[in-house]
């Protein structure tokens, strides 16, 4: 069974920024596409001379894609088509323009965007500047912001927080994870919830429960984590029982 908790361990800074920008698009949508697009295109609109509108057009969707797809050359070139400053974009923008830096491996330069998009309680912006400040090994400062947008119930951001109590072995803090974890959890994040798992098979900040730990090894499986269901498969194969919480169609009708 697998004992070890997801975390965010950081060998390099290139590894560490990757893993941060793959945070961040992981949130991103196909609308979120759509609107980046809608962005570079009206922000770049001189570019797109008529003579040749239809293949500036053709290049501008095929390096927003790229980008996304975290291409740092296409996240680049974009970057280098011209951005507007953080005086000029709105809170969402700015946590698009944002995120571009980010997956070019331009934190220093994100960040600026991302506390523009913050100082407006905008909390995705919120989210890229944490992701940032924990790419740069800046750990205080993220803690700080993951805090403030937990604290407006941005789960993502409970989520980072959670994981950063959990690593440096002076300032680990299980307890406080727990209830990170359990509060996104409670909002159907998967992640959180195989993690609260995995404080119960080790007994980190509670009491070692097995039984506890097939409980929400089984709420992940149900969300379609699929390491949560092959753990929860070895406790079936060894007896476990879960506690006597009553479910219906895979949630549980009491809190965990």
């Amino acid at each position: 069974m697998s004992t070890i908790l997801i975390k965010r361990t950081r060998q390099s800074n290139t590894n560490n920024n990757q893993a941060a920008a793959n945070r961040k698009t992981s949130s991103i949508n196909i609308y979120a596409c759509y609107i980046i697009l809608v962005f570079f295109i009206s922000f770049q609109f001189r570019y797109l001379h008529s003579s040749s509108i239809t293949s500036q057009y053709d290049y501008l969707i095929s390096q927003i894609n790229s980008c996304i797809r975290k291409n740092v050359n296409a996240c680049q070139d974009l970057i280098e088509l011209g951005l507007p400053n953080t005086k000029n974009c709105n809170p969402f923008t700015c946590n698009i323009i944002g995120t571009v830096l980010m997956l070019a491996n331009r934190e220093s330069e994100a960040i600026e965007y991302f506390k523009a998009s913050c100082n407006t309680y905008y909390l995705e912006g919120c989210f890229g500047l944490g992701l940032s400040y924990e790419a740069l090994q800046d750990y205080k400062n993220a803690k700080s912001i993951y805090q403030l947008a937990c604290h407006k119930n941005h789960i993502l951001s409970c989520y980072n927080l959670a994981m950063l109590h959990t690593k440096n072995a002076d300032k680990r803090d299980y307890i406080i994870a727990n209830s990170l974890l359990q509060k996104a959890c409670k909002q159907m994040y998967a992640k959180a919830c195989f993690n609260k798992a995995v404080l119960y098979v080790n007994g980190y900040g509670v009491q070692k429960s097995l039984s506890h730990a097939k409980l929400y090894f089984d709420k992940a499986c149900d969300m379609g984590l699929k390491e949560s269901c092959k753990n929860l498969d070895i406790l079936s194969k060894q007896g476990i029982q879960m506690p006597t919480i009553k479910k219906t169609r895979g949630f549980y009708n009491e809190e965990l």
